[in-house]
């Protein structure tokens, strides 16, 4: 049962009262040795699952060496939860194959199949925050901005139903250096309510200014790796057709 509760937890799922009391009861050392048993348990599950994408050609070689995962609109992976607390050169070996992640957003639009998002190596950006107010279109930006810059965005939450979605940089921290924006939404939300009144005036007024700044920003990073920016009116003929 606590194992249960533990991984609804992680995966982002509403508790039930008697799933929040059974983790809210244990004793820090208890719940430390939980969270390891859980662990165990699905670094062994998530070896099971890259030998099945293997197997359905998900995994294939990469040019150069090493191997890369392939994602697509119609047929996403599944990427580790526990990875979302972790830095990057903190990761189990067994997870390194993640950093080749390509998604490909536009597989059913002839002419735009080849476009594909991927990660920026570790601590290559800089933390950039796309600043905006819940339920004003921050996802729908990320959305474009990831199909124009060939870039994943990440995000200050752990939004699961996203990460199963493509939006892959949401699984990982939001200073991992690997992505272009990330997702916050500023005194509005979390541990920033309890901020004081000028910082959360600065937090308003700032963070704006740094979503402007890095739109331009994931342009000049995607040329920096030698990778061409999408030209805008096939961009937006793909979008126009997904």
């Amino acid at each position: 049962m606590q194992e249960s509760a533990l991984n609804a937890q992680q995966f982002g799922y509403r508790l039930t009262s008697a799933q929040k009391s059974l983790l809210d009861n244990l004793a820090p050392q208890a719940r430390k040795e939980l969270e390891g048993r859980v662990a165990k348990t699905r670094m062994a599950q998530d070896r099971i699952y890259l030998t099945s994408l293997r197997d359905r050609k998900q995994v294939v070689p990469r040019p150069g060496g090493g191997e890369q995962i392939m994602s697509y609109a119609n047929r996403t992976v599944r990427f580790p939860v526990l990875l979302k607390k972790v830095a990057t050169s903190n990761w189990p070996k067994q997870y390194g194959l993640y950093l080749n992640l390509t998604h490909h957003l536009w597989v059913r639009t002839r002419g735009c199949r080849n476009y594909s998002t991927t990660f920026a190596p570790p601590h290559s950006l800089s933390p950039r925050a796309l600043a905006s107010f819940p339920s004003s279109g921050n996802t729908w930006i990320r959305y474009l901005i990831e199909g124009a810059t060939g870039l994943f965005t990440g995000s200050m939450y752990d939004d699961t139903s996203l990460t199963m979605k493509g939006l892959y940089g949401e699984a990982l921290l939001y200073d991992s250096g690997m992505t272009v924006l990330q997702k916050s939404h500023g005194y509005t939300t979390g541990d920033a309510m309890m901020m004081d009144d000028r910082q959360q005036r600065e937090g308003c007024l700032e963070g704006p200014g740094y979503g402007r700044q890095s739109s331009s920003e994931g342009w000049r990073s995607r040329r920096q790796t030698g990778l061409s920016p999408r030209l805008p009116t096939a961009f937006l003929e793909c979008l126009l057709h997904s």
